[in-house]
């Protein structure tokens, strides 16, 4: 099974894992119940739910008018996927996709040292003027800086997007990665080292005709060292 396979697989079921914790969630507030009664979740976190929840709840009714009411949305939350889906955590936005490529390289790809960097803080890795920098205070921005490099795994450091639909967010995206090629190009043409950058791109939206694009910004001269691919071609 290749990894857009697996994605799918494990999306689908992160969806329904969030999907059944918001219903738990909606079951909690409509009956006012204690935390004791859902020790799957910490006190601390539970409140935060529940409160998050309300309020989410609260604000439709009032965008609606009071067309929805309170109650009648918990109950819908409680028994429809759908109804619960509009109120459930998108799993994209909890950085699954990076932590998935993460581990389908480190399981199936053979990448047993690959390690999870910093995103920010003082040990954050960024390429900026093409150089690797960290210990900043606060991340870079400006276009001579990279976001933050997200796995290493001996002398290779990677990149790693994401991106299923087409649109104007995914576009940034794409430009954030090359952004990152620009960067390593020039760190390589700085510094004769062992150093290998990979943009790590998946998803739909990063067709072939999308990556050779990108590969085309790659001196000659570099492309053993700076490199665009998927999973699968790791």
């Amino acid at each position: 099974m290749n990894f857009n396979k697996q994605f799918e697989k494990a999306i689908q079921q992160a969806w329904k894992n969030n999907i059944n914790h918001v219903k738990d969630i909606a079951r909690a507030v409509h009956n006012n119940a204690p935390a004791t009664e859902f020790p799957q979740f910490t006190p601390k976190q539970f409140v935060k739910e529940c409160r998050d929840l309300s309020t989410k709840v609260d604000n439709a009714c009032v965008r609606t008018g009071g067309m929805i009411c309170r109650i009648q949305t918990l109950m819908s939350i409680m028994k429809d996927d759908v109804a619960a889906y509009s109120y459930a955590k998108d799993p994209l936005k909890q950085n699954f996709a990076e932590l998935f490529q993460h581990d389908y390289l480190r399981d199936v790809k053979g990448k047993t040292e690959i390690t999870k960097m910093s995103s920010g803080g003082k040990k954050a890795h960024y390429l900026i003027d093409g150089e690797m920098v960290f210990g900043l205070s606060k991340k870079p921005s400006g276009s001579n800086s990279t976001k933050s490099i997200d796995f290493q795994c001996d002398n290779e450091y990677y990149y790693a997007k994401h991106t299923s639909a087409e649109g104007g967010a995914q576009d940034n995206q794409c430009d954030d990665g090359k952004r990152f090629i620009e960067q390593a190009n020039l760190y390589a043409t700085k510094h004769n080292d062992d150093k290998v950058f990979i943009l790590l791109v998946d998803g739909a939206y990063y067709n072939n005709a999308r990556k050779n694009k990108i590969r085309n910004m790659i001196s000659q001269e570099h492309k053993h060292r700076v490199r665009v691919c998927g999973c699968d071609e790791v």
